[in-house]
């Protein structure tokens, strides 16, 4: 090779050397290491690496930290836990039929029993109600109808609240079509006794009202007199005793004298009823000349339009 080869290649390589920097990639400079939040400095010898602790391993309190659980603010009131309910299914009531029927009663004797142990839970409910007046009361027979009792005895009925006399009918008559359908039918034909219920100390008592009121009626003769008013009077005595029968108090009505003065107008109609001798018991009283007044007589003749009569319950 010349020397000027030679010359030539050391030229060209100088030239190459010199443009290499200017064409080089850009390194960015080398940044500080910063230590993450994670890291531990370790407690031995410094040229000992840190330990770097993972987020999930960051060790529990020791046992004698104190964690304190934040406290609820003071003056807001708890809302209390809901309880359980429970269900509970209604009571039957002794006025009403049971849903079924034990399965033992195939004869008239098995059902007659158990229709009484039945109707005297009913009965005894309705024999303790309280009452106020007599007016709250009545009677009411003491039997079921599966009971071959006659209901023309007065000891047949007891005296009972009003609230349950009809309840009390009802179970009788329940009791009668669907527990004692083998027993034999009775038919009575008899008038209820003469009885009634009055209120004593609170509670409803059956009495016989002719046994303790003696309560016969009398009409006596009207002044001045008159046929038509004295027939019309006679035939309404049986009214006149219920109204004693109704309001008399046992022991304390024993019969008497009620004298009235009946004053008509023009076409025989009732225009005032006036008590001049009163009962004793002055309920009766009144109830006789309520049902006076709705009456209408004949007509009277010309000045003869007041009359007197005496009804003597002895």
């Amino acid at each position: 090779m010349s020397r000027h080869t030679w010359f030539v290649l050391s030229l060209f390589l100088g030239t190459l050397a010199c443009s290499a920097p200017h064409d080089a990639p850009n390194v960015a400079p080398p940044k500080e290491t910063v230590q993450p939040t994670g890291v531990v400095e370790g407690t031995g010898p410094k040229d000992v690496p840190a330990e770097i602790v993972e987020p999930d391993t960051i060790p529990q309190p020791d046992a004698g930290m104190v964690n304190v659980a934040p406290k609820a603010p003071q003056g807001v009131a708890q809302a209390p836990k809901p309880q359980p309910t429970k269900t509970v299914s209604p009571q039957r009531s002794v006025f009403e039929m049971p849903k079924s029927n034990p399965k033992v009663l195939n004869t008239c004797q098995a059902q007659t029993d158990y229709s009484e142990k039945l109707y005297a839970k009913a009965l005894k409910v309705a024999t303790s109600t309280s009452c106020k007046k007599s007016s709250d009361c009545t009677v009411a027979q003491n039997t079921s109808r599966c009971i071959k009792r006659s209901p023309c005895k007065v000891d047949s009925y007891v005296g009972v609240h009003k609230r349950h006399a009809k309840q009390l009918k009802q179970l009788r008559s329940d009791l009668y079509q669907k527990v004692c359908p083998t027993c034999v039918r009775y038919a009575y034909k008899c008038a209820k006794p003469a009885m009634n219920a009055v209120c004593q100390q609170n509670q409803c008592v059956r009495i016989d009202v002719k046994s303790a009121f003696n309560l016969g009626l009398k009409v006596g003769r009207i002044k001045p007199y008159n046929p038509e008013m004295q027939k019309r009077f006679t035939a309404r005595h049986k009214i006149f005793e219920r109204c004693a029968r109704g309001h008399g108090q046992m022991g304390t009505f024993d019969g008497g004298t009620l004298r009235l003065a009946v004053t008509l107008k023009e076409d025989g109609r009732v225009s005032e009823v006036k008590a001049l001798q009163n009962l004793r018991q002055p309920k009766v009283t009144q109830c006789v000349i309520q049902k006076i007044k709705p009456y209408r007589f004949p007509k009277p003749q010309v000045g003869q339009n007041r009359f007197e009569i005496n009804l003597v319950y002895k």
